[in-house]
């Protein structure tokens, strides 16, 4: 009998990467008296805990966003659907957050994902058949603290199967809940009439599934659907900051290796061979590494988007900083921008109620700009800056409004 070679084992994608690629900056801005500090983080990501994840442990998630991704805060936020956390699991997202945090150097935050319809791979008959059953998109769920509840998933309790009953729950514990992929991706596209921004400050603009800026953006997300955008939203009145995450599927906090861009679903849903530059990161501007100071940043709006190259933004409309809503009258209105990038600047755009009104082409590394906005166009305009870097990854500032009343 001729026995079979036996495959090699796979390898562990935290050896195999090559940390040398990250490079971490320290960056600091002066702000009414304080000094904040900028922090890079991936606020979305799943353990083998979600069935449509593998490859790493809840331990494991957080190790590799620290040792290798060098992040320097983390949220594992697997599944609450049927197939992904249940009540037995829960603890032990708990327990990996919290072993983990290591204030100063490495933040945790103990968080699940809000899964209000489910991606067609996972679908279960039993819930397809229920025609009574509304879905809602998804949202990232993330406690301040320990001081968390046992257990408030969608699909295991009713308590909790609507935007309105899951934020009078998290309110209690001081939550906050992030929307992602608005535009699109893998499973029905976000209900903007199911917002609250009292407990929403800010939305996922960019992950690996794409971007969600709006129709037609570069590196937009696949399965686009109109009328769901970020700039829609913001066409309608609302107020959010951007962050971007990754949404990594193979436990890799900030994947920042080749292997991720890899994976069967994505191939399948992308439209093109095309993939999005990076992973997406959240940027944080706060006063130090605990949880208190990066969850008070994230409601404050003191926060950016990047899809991973760690570029360094700074926006302030009359010296505001991006997330403020200002009240400027009739009166001109001067937005600084101040911006560092790891490689050349592709271009700057400054976009005003969702269409670009000023565009910077081909600067260096650094960019300190001007621009007078001279003229107030609705009751609340609304301003934002667009990096593009010389190998098309991508920064968006915060949104600031501009009020006129």
């Amino acid at each position: 009998m001729t026995l079979k070679p036996t495959k090699p084992r796979m390898s562990w994608p935290w050896i195999d990467a090559k940390p040398k690629l990250i490079e971490k900056i320290k960056h600091q801005i002066k702000l009414d008296g304080k000094t904040y500090n900028l922090f890079f983080g991936d606020m979305h990501g799943h353990s083998w805990v979600s069935a449509d994840s593998w490859y790493n442990s809840p331990n494991r998630f957080y190790r590799y966003g620290k040792e290798v991704a060098k992040l320097d805060f983390c949220a594992l936020t697997d599944h609450d659907h049927p197939r992904g956390l249940i009540k037995n699991k829960w603890p032990r997202i708990v327990n990996a957050a919290e072993r983990n945090y290591l204030p100063q150097e490495f933040v945790t935050f103990i968080a699940f994902e809000w899964t209000s319809g489910m991606p067609e791979w996972a679908r279960i008959p039993r819930l397809e058949k229920d025609k009574r059953r509304e879905y809602y998109g998804h949202r990232n769920v993330y406690f301040p603290s320990s001081n968390v509840p046992d257990i408030m998933f969608s699909h295991q309790n009713p308590k909790y199967s609507t935007p309105e009953r899951l934020w009078d729950a998290i309110k209690q514990y001081g939550g906050i809940s992030i929307p992602h992929h608005p535009l699109g991706g893998p499973v029905s596209p976000f209900r903007w009439d199911f917002f609250d921004e009292d407990v929403e400050p800010v939305v996922e603009i960019y992950s690996t599934h794409g971007n969600s800026e709006h129709m037609g953006c570069m590196h937009e997300i696949y399965n686009p659907k109109k009328g769901h955008s970020v700039q829609h939203a913001l066409s309608k009145g609302l107020h959010f900051g951007f962050i971007a995450s990754s949404d990594t599927h193979r436990g890799l906090a900030g994947n920042f290796t080749k292997a991720d861009f890899n994976i069967t679903y994505t191939q399948k849903y992308f439209r093109s061979n095309i993939r999005p530059p990076g992973p997406g990161l959240a940027a944080v501007y706060a006063e130090e590494l605990t949880r208190k100071s990066i969850f008070s940043a994230i409601k404050e709006k003191r926060v950016y988007a990047i899809t991973g190259s760690r570029i360094a933004l700074d926006v302030r409309a009359n010296g505001h900083f991006m997330g403020s809503v200002i009240d400027a009258d009739a009166k001109p209105v001067k937005v600084t921008i101040n911006v560092k990038c790891p490689l050349l600047i592709h271009k700057i755009e400054v976009v005003k109620n969702n269409r670009v009104v000023k565009s910077y082409d081909k600067l260096n590394k650094e960019a300190d700009l001007e621009f007078i906005d001279g003229e107030r166009e609705r009751e609340e305009d609304y301003i934002y800056i667009r990096v593009i870097q010389e190998d098309a990854q991508m920064a968006w500032s915060s949104p600031i409004w501009i009020s006129s009343k």
